[in-house]
């Protein structure tokens, strides 16, 4: 009777290689659960960098083309690498569209947008269009008599948008222009880096 009271409590208890096996056991778990969780993140946070690369190029996209489709074919001009482009505004400094009796645009100022590629940056300047007749539309090198790289830093730029690391204007005919943007950015706490990139075309209305 002790005999059997002393087996059963003999099979009852753990031994020493059954606490290993379980505890090797439940690290391959908690290390399994951690890599799942893990990728979650890194999915997440990956999902989230693309997101916001197409969003700041729709944005830039939709700046450049509200202002273009208002203004003049005849005035529209690109660098011979297509990283510049240059058009007339008929819009001041307070935002006024400015037409003549006529109804047509008299012309403000020219727009100039330039890929500074040191800076992986989209920049945006203005140069003043001082003329006896501001109706009469001519591009920017014509105006000046020099070259657009001339503008290049100029007239205090300002940066319209980060992290582009492509920027490329084309005309296509007097009603298109063609832009293809591309951009980058390191995903936090990593090495990657993210691309994403658009290219479409604006209608020129006038």
């Amino acid at each position: 009777m002790i005999r059997a009271f002393q087996d059963r409590r003999n099979r009852a208890g753990v031994s020493l290689l059954e606490i290993a096996i379980a505890a090797v056991i439940l690290s391959g778990l908690l290390t399994l659960v951690f890599l799942i969780f893990r990728s979650g993140i890194l999915s997440l946070r990956k999902v989230e960098n693309q997101s916001t690369l197409v969003r700041e190029l729709q944005l830039l996209s939709l700046k450049v083309s509200e202002e273009v489709r208002h203004s003049n074919y005849f005035s529209m001009g690109t660098s011979t690498d297509g990283t510049m482009l240059s058009f007339l505004s008929a819009v001041d400094s307070s935002d006024t569209f400015h037409l003549d009796a006529y109804g047509r645009p008299e012309w403000q100022k020219f727009i100039v947008y330039y890929h500074d590629n040191s800076a992986q940056t989209v920049m945006r300047l203005t140069e003043a269009y001082a003329t006896a007749t501001p109706t009469d539309a001519r591009t920017l090198e014509e105006y000046s008599g020099g070259p657009l790289t001339d503008f290049v830093g100029q007239n205090n730029p300002q940066p319209v948008s980060h992290n582009v690391s492509r920027c490329l204007w084309e005309i296509e005919s007097s009603t298109l222009l063609k832009f293809e943007f591309e951009t980058e950015k390191t995903r936090y706490q990593s090495t990657d880096k993210e691309k994403k990139g658009i290219s479409g075309r604006i209608y020129l209305r006038n």
